[in-house]
């Protein structure tokens, strides 16, 4: 390049520059007075909370007052139970003495009744020998009877005998009426054991009674020894409790106090930060008028310049085509390489995937109604020069989630308020999105949503002019625009009417292929160039004029297990973890990948997202427990047929020879890179070889396409309620570090299920001319072409 035409390239350069400097201040203003209005808001909620702060200190003085009082109510309570211990403890053995007098009384008892009962027998026997003395008194009066009889026949030699006999007769007749006398008290004394009897089985009775009654008694005062012990007890707990909980009150009222005093400070500072986010508007507005001077003025000067063909050419290479050129659509790596640089959504991300203002000149957020406001930029234009309006916005976001499209991102809209039921077809709209005026859209959620600005903020989520959509054309609103495609190449040209300046390289060529990358560099028909190799990034580095670059991006590579296969391997999660034994991560980073890689056992990677879940080798512990599950036919794995993509056949060679050495066979079906995701081929198969890289900087990125159930990108076909519903608590929470916490939960349960093994974590390879300045590759592994400059060389 001549020195004039270095001279006509800085002057374009330069007016590129002051360009993209009035346009990008522009929108710093806005946000500057965004920030104001959110400062001038976080105030008044401090204030607020202030307030609420203030009335908490009070009422929790009061509650600690009243908790101190209730500790003295404790203690007393802890008194009144130990005396009830105590008298529980002295009626139990007042009763259990009771118990005793009753067992003498039941004793005496029982030995009077042993007395009366001899006596009863001895009064039987008086009755009987009584009977006797009847008996024989009748006898003997018969007998006197007979011998008066007698004695008068005899006459007067009979008359002493008569006289014995009268006698004998009399005291016949004295031991009757005797008899009777003694048979009367006899009679009595029988009658008056019989009620003896009475009245001791009576009291016997009674005594029963009063031992059922007083072991019944025992029993109620041990209940209550027992249970006033536990309520002695329990009030101590209490009271210790309640020691500690006005302890923990004390600390509580000083937090809160200082809290309170945190708020006062707070809205100090507040205050500080409002001012200066005036100040640093109004720097910002000059600032813009005087950008708007400068590229005024290198318009003049580049006007006054001889014109030459001054245009900026920068080649980038790609294995292969996109499959799509629809953002709506794309699911590949290497076409949102392509297709970032083309479209743009309502807000868009810069070269570390933070969020910055795209379409949106300003948003802010309902908290009570749930919902977001963006307005779009009144300068905001498609890349056919047509205005980009709020109807365009809700036009490309239904069509984002219109089930008819098929998109594979139509996850990143999840919460929208009416999004489920736009899937299901009971309604034509999505409720939530609502056109408010021609530049004002409001997004309502059904639930809190964490991830929604993140996932607005990148290409799949672009605005698309809705009239040419209608016509079957896809125009974008990004910093370039597609002017040409081909199987071997796209070019993209700089879009005049961005929204955010014409990019200082006016035209981007996508190259699609692999082959002789060195060559091409070192030649300049290549000016940056993604390495996957480890030839090409030895021979690459080795070019005197080429810089190099290795960036570890969100994304891994993986074994993908159908788990639709009746393979018994796969049918078992045992099995399907024991595959990832088999799998030496070492061997494949350092060999096959060069170092370009770490080893990975679970979608997430430590280095971004802190202490993960590791793994092992172990190849003869896998042979042993595969050869349970070893079936009649080998296991088929789907492999890319096309030579523009050589590190899924390394990878599908190393994958092979691993299952090999575990005794397991396999069988190869080859199909082009263009198709191997489709559905049919994917069901044909056991495992097939794939990557995922994140569409957005959230963990939420790395397991809702691969693990949610029922997803497009889903390709394993996995199921799992627990992991779906981990995934939606992650994305219902507003809290960082309560997300990640659902979301590494999530991932156990997936590494426990094993529906892919995870094989390494990506590392891109990126070489490019010196010439090109600003070259960087975002952590999702995409480089941003509208921020590369080229200089004269």
């Amino acid at each position: 390049m001549s020195g004039y035409e270095r001279r006509e390239l800085a002057k374009r350069n330069l007016v590129s520059a002051t360009s993209r400097v009035t346009k990008r201040t522009g929108h710093v203003a806005n946000v500057a007075e965004s920030l104001l209005a959110v400062t001038n808001k976080i105030a008044l909620q401090a204030t607020k909370q202030s307030a609420a702060v203030s009335s908490l200190k009070s009422k929790m003085d009061a509650y600690a007052g009243s908790a101190a009082d209730v500790l003295v109510t404790s203690q007393d309570s802890v008194g009144l139970a130990k005396r009830a211990v105590d008298a529980a403890a002295q009626g139990k053995q007042s009763v259990q003495e009771f118990l005793a007098a009753m067992e003498s009384i039941k004793s005496a008892v029982d030995a009077a009744r042993a007395v009366v009962g001899v006596l009863n027998a001895r009064t039987r026997d008086t009755d009987e020998m009584l009977n006797t003395i009847r008996d024989i008194a009748e006898a003997t009066s018969i007998l006197a009877l007979n011998a008066s009889i007698q004695s008068a026949h005899a006459g007067q030699a009979g008359r002493g005998f008569a006289v014995v006999a009268q006698e004998v007769k009399r005291l016949a007749e004295r031991s009757t009426m005797s008899a009777l006398a003694m048979q009367s008290s006899v009679d009595e004394v029988a009658q008056g054991i019989r009620k003896t009897v009475a009245a001791l089985e009576s009291i016997l009775a009674r005594v029963a009674e009063g031992e059922v009654l007083a072991a019944s008694t025992e029993q109620s005062f041990a209940a209550i020894y027992v249970a006033a012990n536990e309520t002695s007890s329990a009030f101590r707990e209490i009271g210790t409790a309640l020691a500690q909980q006005a302890e923990s009150l004390d600390n509580v009222t000083s937090s809160i106090a200082s809290m309170n005093d945190s708020f006062e400070r707070l809205y100090s500072l507040v205050e500080v930060s409002s001012s200066y986010a005036s100040f640093a508007e109004n720097t910002i507005t000059a600032l813009s008028r005087q950008a708007m001077d400068l590229s005024a003025t290198g318009e003049a000067l580049l006007a006054a310049s001889e014109i030459v063909d001054a245009r900026t050419h920068v080649v980038l290479n790609l294995p292969y085509a996109p499959q799509t050129y629809d953002p709506h659509k794309n699911f590949d790596f290497y076409g949102a390489q392509l297709l970032s640089n083309v479209h743009m959504g309502l807000l868009a991300s810069d070269a570390k995937d933070a969020i910055i203002p795209g379409l949106a000149s300003k948003w802010s957020y309902d908290e009570d109604a749930l919902t977001w406001s963006f307005v779009v930029h009144p300068e905001a234009r498609f890349s056919n020069g047509c205005r980009v309006t709020a109807s365009d916005v809700k036009f490309s976001l239904e069509r984002l989630a219109d089930p008819k499209v098929e998109s594979p991102s139509s996850w990143a809209l999840t919460g929208i308020d009416g999004l489920a039921e736009f899937a299901a077809g009971t309604r034509a709209e999505i409720t939530g999105i609502k056109v408010q005026d021609e530049h004002t859209v409001a997004i309502k959620l059904s639930e809190p949503f964490s991830g929604l600005l993140t996932n607005l903020s990148h290409y799949f989520a672009a605005v698309i002019s809705a009239a040419e959509a209608n016509e079957g054309r896809i125009v974008g609103a990004g910093a370039y625009y597609i002017a040409e495609h081909t199987d071997e190449f796209c070019r993209l040209l700089a879009s005049p009417t961005h929204l955010k300046g014409e990019p200082a390289v006016n035209c981007i060529e996508f190259s699609f292929s692999n082959a002789d990358i060195p060559a091409k560099l070192s030649a300049g028909k290549l000016d940056i160039a993604f390495i996957e190799s480890a030839e090409v990034w030895a021979g690459v580095r080795a070019l005197p004029r080429v810089e190099v670059l290795q960036r570890s991006i969100l994304g891994y590579t993986y074994l993908g297990l159908n788990l639709r296969s009746p393979h018994p391997v796969l049918s078992d999660s045992e099995a399907r973890r024991t595959l990832s034994l088999a799998i030496n991560r070492s061997h494949l980073v350092e060999e096959v990948l060069a170092g370009m890689g770490a080893e990975a056992y679970a979608p997430l990677s430590p280095s971004v997202f802190g202490e993960g879940i590791s793994g092992r080798f172990a190849p003869q512990e896998a042979e042993r427990i595969l050869s349970r599950f070893r079936a009649s036919k080998p296991l088929t794995i789907l492999l890319r047929s096309d030579e523009q993509a050589p590190l899924y056949e390394r990878l599908g060679e190393f994958c092979i020879a691993a299952l090999k050495a575990v005794g397991l066979e396999t069988r190869v079906v080859r199909v082009p890179h263009s198709v191997y995701r489709n559905p049919e081929n994917i069901a044909q198969a056991d495992l097939y070889l794939s990557r995922w890289v994140a569409d957005t900087p959230d963990a939420d990125a790395l397991l809702t396409p691969i693990f949610y159930s029922g997803v497009s990108t889903n390709m394993s076909g996995y199921s799992n309620p627990e992991v779906d519903m981990l995934i939606d608590r992650a994305r219902k929470t507003l809290n960082g570090a309560k997300r990640l916490a659902y979301l590494k939960e999530a991932e156990r349960i997936i590494v426990q299920d094993m529906p892919v093994v995870c094989l390494n974590y990506i590392t891109l390879g990126v070489g490019f001319d010196q010439s090109l300045r600003h070259v960087a590759v975002s952590p999702m592994g995409l480089i941003r072409c509208e921020d590369i400059v080229k200089a004269g060389s």
